[in-house]
Parts: C-alpha cells; sequence; structure tokens
C-alpha cells in the first residue's frame, strides 16, 4: 500500500493552500499522486505572501512505495527556504548546522551519522576511536578517508525528535510519539548500519530489550514516582524502570545498567522528573551480547514530550498547550530563520507574523543585555516578540491573537 512522508509543511499548488499536518493519509497519498508528473509545490516556509516561493516536486521511491516531497536544486538567493524548512538545501540552514555537528540528513528524512565513544583514553586519537568502534558494530566498515566528524548520543537523539517532528506541537495532532520513532529508525544509519533493527522502543508492543540485538534503548522515565534504584544483589548495577512512551505510566520493563555508566549519565539540570532514557550499548569484543556504554537522561514536558531545559520552559509548553496554540519548541541547535546565536526559546505558528517567546528566566544584567539584544533583532526581522520573566503569572501575559486559519 502506498504511503506519503511528508514533513509538516503548508504547499501552495495552483493557488489552493494544503496544510499536510491536518490532512489523512489517504488523503495525504491522492494528492502526492495527482501532484507526482506535473505540478509544482510553493514552499509557504517564509510565509503567504512572499513573492518567490521556492518550488518542491514529489517524488515516489519504489522499494518502500512512498511518496516525498524533494527540493528544486535552483532554489537559491531570492527563492531560498526558511532556516527552519525541512526541505532547506544542505549548504544551508538546519542540515549544514548538523553537518557541522557530524550527521547528514538526506532529501528523503534519512539521518546517517558515526557516533564517538564517550569514553576515551587520554591522548587517543578521535579517528583512531571512531575506527575502533566502528569495528565493534556488526556489520560496518569503515573507510578512514570518508570519516566525518563522530556525534555524541545527545545530539543524535535530539536529531532523532526533530525529524519525527517532537518539537512541533500542533492543537487537535494525535502525537504517537512512540510510533514515530520507526519510520524514522528505518531512514538512519549509525555506524555504517541501520538503525531500525537495533532500536528498542518502550510501549505495551516491546515487553522486554534482547541484549543481543537491541543496542539503543528507548523508554519514558518519572524519576519521582519511579525511581532508580541500585541492585540489591549487584552493587555494580542499577535498575531503571522503563515506561511506556505512549501513556507514561505503565512501567514496560525494568532495565539493568552499569552502575558507572549511570554515574556518567550526560543530562541537564532541569528541575523536572519526567523525560526520555536513552541507553546506548555496543557489542561485547570478549562475548556475543551487547554491553553498556552510554547512557542519557533528557527532561521532557510530560504533555507534548518535548525535550526542555528549564522548568520555565515546561511552564510555559503547558499553558500554551491548555490555549490550544501551535508552537515549535526548537530541540536542537538553531531551526529557526535566525542567526544560530540568536536561538529563540519557542515560536508561536498561528500569528501573523510569527510570534517569538523568551523565557527569561534569569535576571542578572548580562542575560538582560544579552536578551535586548535579541528583541532588536527579532523586531528588525519582522517577528512579534513576547517575554516572560518567570514570575509574572502566564495568564497575565497577553498572547497574540491567532491568525485566520487556511483551508
Amino acid at each position: 500500500m502506498d504511503k506519503a512522508d511528508i514533513k509538516e509543511t503548508r504547499f501552495r499548488v495552483n493557488g489552493q493552500i494544503y496544510d499536510f499536518s491536518k490532512l489523512s493519509p489517504k488523503e495525504q497519498v491522492r494528492l502526492c499522486q495527482q501532484w507526482r508528473h506535473t505540478a509544482k509545490l510553493e514552499c509557504l516556509c517564509n510565509g503567504y505572501t512572499n513573492p518567490n516561493p521556492p518550488i518542491l516536486h514529489v517524488n515516489y521511491r519504489s522499494s518502500s512505495k512512498t511518496y516525498y516531497v524533494s527540493n528544486n536544486k535552483k532554489n537559491r538567493g531570492n527563492f531560498a527556504h526558511a532556516f527552519n524548512c525541512p526541505y532547506n538545501h544542505k549548504d544551508t540552514g538546519y542540515r549544514n548546522y548538523l553537518s557541522q555537528q557530524g550527521i547528514t540528513i538526506t532529501d528523503d528524512g534519512g539521518i546517517i551519522c558515526q557516533l564517538k565513544l564517550s569514553r576515551e583514553k587520554k591522548g587517543a586519537d578521535n579517528k583512531n576511536a571512531r575506527v575502533s568502534l566502528a569495528a565493534t558494530t556488526p556489520g560496518s566498515s569503515v573507510n578512514s578517508s570518508s570519516i566525518k566528524k563522530a556525534t555524541t548520543l545527545w545530539t543524535f537523539f535530539h536529531t532523532l525528535l526533530k525529524e519525527m517532528n517532537v518539537d512541533n506541537y500542533v492543537p487537535g495532532q494525535q502525537r504517537n510519539i512512540a510510533n514515530r520513532f520507526f519510520p524514522v529508525a528505518a531512514k538512519t544509519k549509525v555506524n555504517n548500519t541501520d538503525l531500525y533493527s537495533r532500536i528498542f522502543v518502550a510501549n505495551e508492543a516491546n515487553r522486554r530489550p534482547n541484549p543481543f540485538k537491541h543496542e539503543f534503548i528507548i523508554g519514558w522515565g518519572d524519576l519521582q514516582r519511579h525511581p532508580v534504584q541500585t541492585d540489591q544483589n549487584r552493587d555494580y548495577l542499577v535498575r531503571i524502570p522503563l515506561l511506556s512512551l505512549s501513556d507514561r505510566k505503565t512501567v514496560i520493563c525494568t532495565l539493568t545498567c552499569y552502575k558507572k555508566v549511570y554515574d556518567d549519565r550526560k543530562e541537564r539540570r532541569v528541575s523536572g522528573n519526567a523525560g526520555y532514557w536513552v541507553l546506548w550499548r555496543v557489542k561485547n569484543p570478549k562475548g556475543e551480547k551487547l554491553q553498556d556504554h552510554a547512557l542519557i537522561f533528557v527532561h521532557a514536558e510530560e504533555i507534548t514530550m518535548i525535550p526542555i531545559e528549564s522548568s520555565y520552559e515546561d511552564d510555559m509548553i503547558k499553558h500554551l498547550v491548555s490555549l490550544e496554540r501551535h508552537f515549535l519548541k526548537p530541540i536542537i541547535g538553531n531551526v529557526t530563520s535566525l542567526f544560530i546565536e540568536m536561538r529563540p526559546d519557542m515560536l508561536l505558528f498561528d500569528t501573523s507574523p510569527f510570534t517569538i517567546i523568551e523565557v527569561a528566566g534569569m535576571q542578572n544584567e548580562e542575560y538582560r543585555h544579552r536578551l535586548k539584544e535579541k528583541r532588536t533583532q527579532y523586531i528588525n526581522m519582522g517577528y512579534q516578540y513576547l517575554e516572560w520573566d518567570g514570575v509574572t503569572p502566564l495568564g497575565n501575559i497577553p498572547l497574540p491573537n491567532k491568525k485566520e486559519e487556511h483551508s
């Protein structure tokens, strides 16, 4: 059966606007079939009034029976996409930022990267470390002349979430985050090997990770209700309750992990209890089983499952959800049409023009000066601007009105 793999993007075809985030899969396929050979899609990432919208085309991948949108190579200069547009050129914007982190995003949304060792010997050559890692991955091969910058597990996982559109919240849309992992994993290669068969996503359909197969284990964590505990019989292990990513309540399994790996885990210091557990395991050179290598805990807002960097962001996301607002929360680098160093906290997509939201929890002089610079930059670029100090009740913050929806 044919399917459509289209990013949540609005197009204009023959004067009519289509929002694929609001269409059923059947309707998406029907339109793609209709547009495949003749239609030119105008990308509306820079707004409805852009006089020179970038042009896109519908392609078909027969091996997977999938329709997808590709970029016109002539889209340059005044015809450029917005920075955050998933159809931006590889040499600009989001794709260019990720390439600097060692990640390649293909035209059909695939991810290619080499994960680096989290613990390297002092003085070890980074390239040799990457080669030795790839050698421990079944089916991998390494050409030293083609090795790019190695990627951290933290950056790789946030890129997965970005490619799954977890950062984009559309009111009324089914999130189904657990099910979003597999289509992206099917287009992802890590250390020269497909990710799909190596990933374990905690939900009701998957009850226990395979110690010989699953190198990437992903589940939900609730540190307050289901804390991590030291194994009573083996003090070199900890037991991590993995909750279902579908309901964030059901304990799917208890994951045993080396205490040393757990103590070395990476996480941002956020005063929250909910988030993603991600364990990366590599093949033990002395045996067939996989062994724990790196662990991260990514704090996230529980309703949307969007990663957060502070409790203020958590509060703002909950507030926007309660008001049924359409917004984006950047989670990897800068995914807006602004300079990388000017990354905003959030963007409201349901206002005209878009609204930048800065959650200004810090109030020291240097930070206030930085906010003033960013405010000026945003306004000069045509955005609306909203700033929250983290103290004023959110109900007293006047959000811009929603713009009229297009059909």
